[in-house]
């Protein structure tokens, strides 16, 4: 028994003895490794750059599956095949794919070593110290927005070396120049813009391979994506040479379906500059600015926790939606628009149910016929109570059920000038309603309706068209799918050719021109001519393919023209002409649905167009209205209906 004592005391003694040797490698942890390497330099500004990193690191993670690494591929394919349809390569890669698989959550306590956040700071704090406009960047701003080593939910990569080795020289000619005024980093970022490749070529499209977290710094250098992609490859560029700047996004832009983000940088007077699509054009920040024109709130990417919105959460944590619960951004919502209210407080008798003490309320913005949250709230004594919102937008008051949004009360507006509140409740009287769109009139779009502003229709016996006469000209932008203009009674018996002149600065925008005899009888063209765009399927043979899909995009801003060859003889009654468009016009044929909002989607019946408009009668007032294509398309857009016409909302 002794024997046996002592060898099992021994045993006891020796795995003591291993596991204590054990210790001594690895009783270390990565921030204590970290520290330890910084505090012997006895470098103070590193020192506090270890203090935020690891203050923060647990509240940073990172999602990744087979499906996101192996389609990361299509931001590459999109650039070495840059003519092949988008849609066809999401489609292909898609079928190789597996979407399916759910994503896996990395935790960058977890799973960064201490190599690779020294390697990190080291570098932040070159370009920081080495760089001549980094004397006018302060130690805030540069843990804010140059020492973090992501952006966002990206899997972790050494980027900083080969962005710094590869772009760093463009800047050579802007750092010895007299030139220039290199102690300012916005003046740097502007030479740099001019200098980055493909800056002048980017692929863009607005649709993502797939719900895909960013893709990380290597696959953004191809410049092919969307905004999200294009800003991303900015901000690394622009970090890892010691320009300060930051990830914004309005994560539902009213008015349209989508978020929209957009990189912000900061000049030596800390004056804003942002960058908000690619080519890359830098332009100073206004309130009043297109940004400011349809949101409900803006969020400005930290690496740092938001402990003001993180303690918000604290009656109930559990029960938020993800990307509340350790919030890693905060509330510039004020930057970006002139109209906003900085305190709302929402009655609770303004809800339709009863609302539990500790259960989130989420305020959310409208896409199609779903609500995206932008905010959350707990119930108190006074109501709900939420900040920093734009006015004069349509939102709702959700909460979160089966992993969808729920609505509890109406949706409402601020009024923009008295902030009082405006809940779309419908009324009892109704009225008639003739619609022309289901989808907003998006500012490019209504470019392309108002560049038909001056356009000319003329008739020619010579194809060049060296003399001719005034058939008409179009005095405003046209507001529905086709626009039909009566003809004086012109004979043509001398004239051969008839053609749409795009007024200057119009680059001769127009999806089509239809031309009818005095009989109503659509005149055939004997042949097609115009001024070609060699650059572009955008020809001006598109003007009479008897598609509005396709259209005449001429490279110069004026000189662009389309027209036909007609038999002599022939008089002209009616022009119909359609604008370059989303095609989001009402088509005629189409099955559609109009549905109000009242506590849910309610259907005021179907009906096929008959033409390029519809009407509804019996039209609740004061309802929020949605149109529903049924035979095609996907973009649909929420809309009150006031003085005779959408309001799109």
């Amino acid at each position: 028994m002794i024997l046996l004592f002592d060898i099992l005391l021994d045993m006891r003694l020796v795995i003591i003895a291993l596991l204590s040797c054990n210790l001594s490698f690895t009783t270390l942890s990565v921030e204590e490794q970290v520290r330890t390497r910084y505090e012997a330099e006895d470098d103070t500004f590193k020192i506090q750059a270890v203090d935020f990193i690891f203050d923060n690191i647990d509240y940073n993670f990172f999602s990744y599956n087979d499906a996101v690494i192996n389609g990361k591929k299509w931001y590459e394919l999109m650039r070495l095949r840059p003519l092949m349809e988008h849609r066809f390569l999401r489609d292909s890669l898609l079928r190789c794919i597996s979407s399916s698989q759910p994503l896996k959550i990395g935790r960058d306590a977890v799973e960064l070593d201490s190599a690779y956040i020294c390697e990190n700071i080291d570098m932040a704090f070159k370009v920081w110290r080495e760089q001549p406009w980094g004397k006018n960047v302060d130690f805030d701003t540069f843990c804010k927005y140059i020492l973090p080593y992501r952006i966002a939910d990206e899997v972790p990569e050494n980027w900083r070396k080969e962005y710094y080795n590869k772009y760093n020289p463009l800047l050579d000619e802007f750092r010895t120049s007299a030139e220039y005024d290199n102690e300012d980093p916005v003046e740097a970022l502007k030479f740099l813009l001019g200098k980055l490749p493909y800056v002048y070529e980017p692929i863009y499209t607005s649709q993502a391979f797939m719900a895909f977290p960013h893709i990380g710094p290597e696959y953004v250098q191809y410049v092919t994506g969307s905004c999200r992609e294009f800003s991303d490859f900015v901000i690394y560029v622009c970090r890892a040479l010691g320009i300060p700047c930051a990830f914004n996004e309005a994560v539902n832009m009213h008015r349209g379906n989508n978020g929209h983000v957009w990189a912000s940088f900061w000049n030596k007077n800390n004056e804003e500059y942002l960058i908000s699509n690619y080519p890359p054009v830098l332009v100073p920040n206004r309130q009043d600015y297109t940004l400011g024109s349809s949101k409900c709130k803006v969020y400005r990417k930290t690496y740092s926790l938001n402990k003001e919105i993180y303690g918000r959460g604290r009656r109930n944590r559990r029960r938020l939606l993800p990307k509340f619960r350790f919030p890693t951004y905060e509330d510039v919502t004020a930057t970006y628009t002139n109209r906003f209210i900085a305190e709302l407080n929402i009655p609770i008798d303004s809800v339709l149910g009863k609302i539990k003490w500790n259960e989130p309320v989420y305020i959310c913005s409208p896409s199609r016929d779903k609500w995206i949250p932008e905010d959350f709230a707990f119930r108190e004594l006074s109501g709900l109570n939420f900040s920093n919102l734009q006015t004069g937008e349509v939102i709702c008051l959700c909460i979160e059920k089966n992993s969808e949004m729920e609505p509890v009360c109406n949706p409402f507006y601020v009024d923009v000038y008295s902030h009082q509140l405006h809940f779309l409740n419908p009324l009892e009287r109704s009225e008639s309603v003739v619609l022309k769109s289901k989808y907003t009139v998006t500012a490019d779009e209504q470019i392309f309706r108002d560049r038909m502003v001056g356009g000319v229709f003329e008739v020619s016996d010579n194809s060049d068209f060296s003399y001719s006469d005034t058939l008409c000209v179009i005095s405003q932008a046209p507001d529905r799918k086709y626009t039909s203009v009566c003809v004086d009674d012109v004979i043509v018996d001398d004239y051969r050719y008839v053609r749409y002149r795009g007024p200057d600065g119009g680059f001769c925008n127009v999806a089509e021109v239809m031309y009818y005899d005095m009989q109503g009888n659509l005149i055939q063209p004997i042949a097609i001519m115009g001024t070609p765009n060699h650059k572009s399927t955008h020809d001006y043979v598109n003007v009479y393919d008897g598609s509005t899909l396709t259209s005449f995009d001429y490279p110069e801003p004026y000189g662009g023209w389309s027209g036909i060859e007609i038999n002599k003889g022939t008089r002209i009654g009616k022009i119909v002409y359609a604008p370059r468009n989303r095609d989001n016009f009402v088509n005629e044929g189409d099955l559609y649905e109009l549905q109000y909002f009242d506590a849910g989607w309610k259907s005021l019946g179907k009906q096929v167009s008959q033409s390029d408009t519809l009407v509804y009668a019996d039209v609740p007032d004061n309802a929020l209205l949605l149109l529903r294509n049924h035979s095609r398309g996907v973009q649909e857009r929420v809309f009150t209906y006031e003085d005779d016409s959408q309001l799109w909302r």
